[in-house]
């Protein structure tokens, strides 16, 4: 099924992204938005390793190198799962797979 224009392929291969306003709807960001909040208050509860530290040379600013994270999402949460098996999401990216 083709959701996207030639025109909207050539700008992602020559970008490497690509904008695109009402793929997923309000509620369903609502909902991931919600679920993503929830998920690091019960991983904090679990006593789960959240922070993850960014090192190497290149970082030269140690007073702000880790981020709150958490791997594989849809591991974690139907929510997260559901969104990578979203159709209209799965449309877009076999266009752009296809071109």
């Amino acid at each position: 099924m083709k959701k996207l224009s030639p025109e909207q392929v050539s700008s992602f291969n020559s970008d490497g992204f690509l904008l695109l306003p009402g793929l997923i709807s309000s509620s369903e960001l609502t909902e991931i938005s919600q679920e993503y909040d929830s998920m690091f208050e019960r991983k904090k509860e679990e006593g789960g390793r959240l922070e993850a530290r960014w090192t190497g040379d290149w970082n030269t600013d140690k007073s702000n190198s880790s981020v709150l994270s958490i791997h594989n999402l849809q591991q974690h949460s139907a929510v997260f799962t559901r969104l990578l098996l979203h159709s209209n999401l799965l449309d877009h990216l076999e266009d752009l797979m296809e071109g």
